[in-house]
């Protein structure tokens, strides 16, 4: 198996895959008891992340697009923000989400890679777990970079008319980051390094943007939310020792 060659399932099926391998896997971590235990001590943790997220995003989201583009009184403008109001909120949502997700992995990111060992080694992947300085700490920052390329295109969402397209891109890329994060445990434990990880990412955008919009759905659900993070670890996992089963 050339490992430089491997990627998630490609297309509009690796999108469907990628949509749904969160629910699977968030599915297999209520089965198996195992992966709950390992699951435990994060979840704990990032309740309260999860709930001060929620709450800061209830907080200050309206006050925040406010502030980026006040509604304007009367004209073509006033229509066009309401079509920008929407895209800027699910933008919102998805970079709140993304930071939530840093954060978890941070606190959580050891446990994570004992998830993936687990579910790589149930399919006969041989893993090991990377240690503190060769997995969670690249990780976060990893992740903040593609929270600031997240925020970079959301800020420039709100300008008036060429805002629109900026919106989308900014979405798609949290929505990547929120996918990278959950597949990045099973890469890590087999031995990619930081540059193959980014190589394995890019092979595989299909199945990470249906992956990370799973995963952002997920996590706007009460209490659903809490169990998005281990959940698509679990899921990733598992679709990535499909991919690397496939002939």
């Amino acid at each position: 198996m050339d490992v430089d060659r491997l990627s998630l399932p490609k297309g509009i099926s690796g999108f469907i895959s990628g949509v749904a391998s969160v629910p699977r896997g968030i599915g297999r971590v209520l089965s198996d008891a195992p992966l709950r235990k390992l699951a435990l001590i994060p979840l704990l943790i990032t309740a309260v992340l999860y709930i001060a997220a929620i709450v800061a995003l209830v907080w200050w989201g309206a006050d925040l697009l406010d502030w980026a583009w006040p509604k304007p009184s009367d004209g073509w403008l006033k229509w066009l923000w309401y079509v920008v109001l929407p895209l800027g909120i699910l933008l919102i949502v998805v970079v709140v989400a993304l930071l939530f997700s840093t954060v978890a992995e941070a606190v959580g990111g050891p446990f994570y890679d004992r998830m993936a060992i687990r579910v790589l080694e149930g399919e006969g992947i041989p893993a090991k777990d990377p240690g503190l300085l060769g997995g969670t700490i690249p990780d976060i920052l990893r992740s903040l970079l593609f929270v600031a390329a997240a925020v970079g295109f959301g800020v420039l969402s709100f300008i008036p008319v060429v805002g629109i397209p900026f919106a989308v891109v900014g979405t798609a890329i949290a929505w990547v980051g929120l996918a990278a994060a959950a597949v990045n445990p099973a890469l890590l434990v087999t031995g990619y390094g930081i540059g193959g990880r980014l190589r394995f990412f890019l092979r595989s955008l299909g199945a990470l943007a249906g992956m990370g919009l799973a995963i952002g759905v997920v996590l706007l659900v009460p209490l659903a939310g809490l169990i998005a993070i281990p959940g698509s670890v679990v899921g990733a996992s598992a679709l990535y020792a499909r991919s690397r089963r496939a002939p």
